[in-house]
């Protein structure tokens, strides 16, 4: 018998975590788990659920920051191989996406591994989801880079340093955060609509395990912060992985973004590391050339998909209770 139940973190943050890790095709560490579900933003609107038969064998989410596009909520459904095609996928969704309504969804999203795309996006598209956007994952073998792009100069005029290198201080942390704010927005993709207080930030990126000070950089330019960039370490694959690059509009096509991320790659030499992932939008066309001009090489990515909710509740499903005493599927 397979129950769904309310998602309880630290009795179920290992279990989603090897799911997680079955749908991305890499380790995905618990600890982030925690860190994620810890560092949830204030105001953050959200369920989630797992479905349990011996161990959790899905999972299932709506979720809606402040900082998110008004109406939209971000859901997610993972279901273990081994339990596919028994309508626990249908079961998940169907709870999620009327709490979603329920709390004033018009747009819902997901994602879907390109790794189970033909699969995932045909079950979603049963559910009324269509293909909106589709993103690339990136892999750069650290060891093969091309030692001359490295020994490039930076553009004129143009400085990059670290977080660590000006102190790692408040100031230095609020000029981060100032520069990221300002180019999340428009960055291709971007499901963040409004600029997160400092706190926020501090809190969601600053505080986190993988955070480095000297894995943080900043691009200055006459004393002004223009760029950065963010890679977060993961020694459980030996690998780092771009979690963010921005310029502010007014540098970009300068060669900005290319001091910026050979300035990482340099850095991943340094610390040892043997592989380099970015993820990118494929509408991101100037990223993804940068990312081709040092060596990366696509395998496998994402595609985003949504679905346009009407303004009243959905239909609730026979069985469904509250999402803390749901009434058990039978296999």
């Amino acid at each position: 018998m397979t129950i769904i139940r309310a998602y309880a973190l630290e009795r179920d943050a290992e279990g989603v975590a090897v799911l997680a890790g079955e749908v991305w095709h890499r380790p995905v560490p618990v600890q982030d788990i925690l860190e994620h579900e810890r560092t949830a933003p204030a105001g953050r609107i959200a369920v989630q659920l797992v479905a349990e038969s011996g161990g959790v064998v899905a999972y299932g989410n709506a979720i809606r920051d402040p900082a998110n596009p008004a109406g939209l909520f971000q859901v997610d459904v993972v279901v273990t191989a081994g339990h596919r095609r028994r309508g626990l996928g249908s079961a998940l969704l169907t709870r999620v996406e009327r709490f979603a309504v329920e709390h004033g969804a018009t747009r819902l999203g997901a994602v879907v591994p390109g790794f189970d795309e033909d699969t995932g996006t045909a079950f979603a598209a049963r559910h009324g989801y269509r293909v909106v956007r589709r993103a690339y994952h990136s892999y750069l073998t650290v060891a093969d880079v091309d030692p001359g792009l490295l020994a490039e100069p930076d553009p004129p005029g143009v400085e990059v340093t670290t977080l660590a290198a000006l102190g790692d201080g408040e100031q230095a942390r609020r000029t981060l955060w100032d520069v990221h704010e300002r180019t999340v927005p428009d960055m291709p993709g971007s499901r963040t609509a409004a600029r997160r207080p400092y706190a926020e930030f501090a809190e969601a990126v600053l505080g986190r395990r993988w955070f480095r000070a000297d894995g943080a950089f900043l691009a200055f330019a006459g004393g002004v912060a223009v760029g950065l960039a963010i890679v977060s370490f993961q020694p459980e694959s030996d690998s780092m992985n771009h979690t963010f690059t921005g310029v502010l509009p007014e540098w970009r096509g300068r060669g900005v973004a290319s001091a910026l991320k050979r300035a990482t790659i340099r850095y991943a030499r340094q610390v040892g590391v043997a592989t380099m992932r970015a993820g990118n939008d494929a509408a991101n066309a100037p990223m993804l050339a940068i990312n081709a001009r040092f060596g990366y090489q696509r395998r496998g990515g994402h595609v985003r998909l949504e679905k346009t909710v009407p303004p009243s509740p959905l239909p609730s499903p026979p069985d469904a209770g509250p999402p803390d005493a749901v009434p058990p599927i039978m296999n």
